[in-house]
Formats: structure tokens, sequence, C-alpha cells
């Protein structure tokens, strides 16, 4: 009897399973690099988000920063700074920020608006007016980053004390 199997080897279409595997793989790994890139995101990685924001506290409590971790050269972003003003005598309280992030930083807008702005000893201070004494006061400084990279900074109270934060800036 004859054999219904063909004697001859089936054509070769020019298949390399091993190679299609490690493809695969390949493109399971990217799928998984770009979930992972959106996931960074979403939390804020990569600018606003849940993990970028945070804050910091002065040693004695009185003065309480909000800003974001991470951001970017393009963007503006808030540094907001809760306080019990100190008032001298003529009624003026005065925030400074370290030159050094002040060089780093181009500020946009400062709100309240201070009464004017003062460089002292390698930092810039703004003095507001105060209409009257509060129990908390809020100064919200609008920056946006000159360069990308880490980026530190001081932000204080003459007469009082000061926080120190860093920030990491994106391209």
């Amino acid at each position: 009897m004859d054999d219904p199997r063909p004697t001859e080897e089936p054509p070769d279409f020019g298949q390399d399973l091993a190679f299609q595997r490690r493809e695969w793989r390949a493109e399971r790994i990217g799928w998984l690099a770009i979930a992972g890139l959106i996931l960074a995101a979403m939390l804020g990685l990569l600018g606003d988000g849940p993990l970028s924001s945070t804050s910091a506290d002065s040693h004695d409590g009185s003065i309480h920063l909000i800003y974001q971790r991470f951001g970017r050269v393009t963007a503006t972003q808030a540094l907001r700074i809760r306080f019990h003003p100190v008032a001298d005598a003529d009624r003026r309280y005065r925030v400074w920020i370290s030159g050094a992030y002040r060089d780093a930083n181009r500020v946009r807008e400062v709100s309240p608006t201070p009464e004017h702005v003062e460089d002292d000893r390698g930092r810039v201070v703004y003095v507001f007016r105060a209409l009257q004494i509060e129990r908390s006061t809020e100064v919200t400084f609008y920056v946006q980053p000159r360069a990308a990279g880490l980026c530190p900074g001081w932000i204080g109270l003459v007469g009082g004390d000061s926080v120190a934060f860093r920030q990491f800036i994106y391209p």
C-alpha cells in the first residue's frame, strides 16, 4: 500500500520560531515599559500628581511650605508658604527666598503682591504690608524653572525660621 503522507519535507517559508519568540518577548517588554511610564505620569512622577505634591515644615513649626517635588522647565508651579506673620514696628512682614533658588527660577507672580523686593545677603526679600495682625497668612510664589536638574532652595521669614526644600526639574 501507498503511504498517503508526503515523503519530502514541507517547504520552508522562512520561519524562525526562536526569533519570533524573542520578538514577542521584546514587544511585551515594550508594552510594560509604556504602561509603567503612563502609570508614573498619572501618579505624579513626571509632574503634578499625588507623588509630586509635598510639604515641608520649619523646625519650630511656624512655617509650612507646600510645593511640587517634580516640575518641568516650561511649566509654572506654585510655592505656597503658610506662616504666622512676624510684623515689625511699621506693620510689615518680610518673606525671603534664597538667591540661588531665585536665580534658577523666574518668579512669574507673587500673591498677594508685595510692596517691594529687596536683596539681602544672598537672598531675595519680599516685603508685605500687614493690614491686620492675623493668626495665619499665606503667600504664593508662582515660579518657572530656567533649567532642568536638581533645584534646592530655602524659604523663610526675616527674623523667623526657614524651610529647606528640593525639586527635580525635567526638561
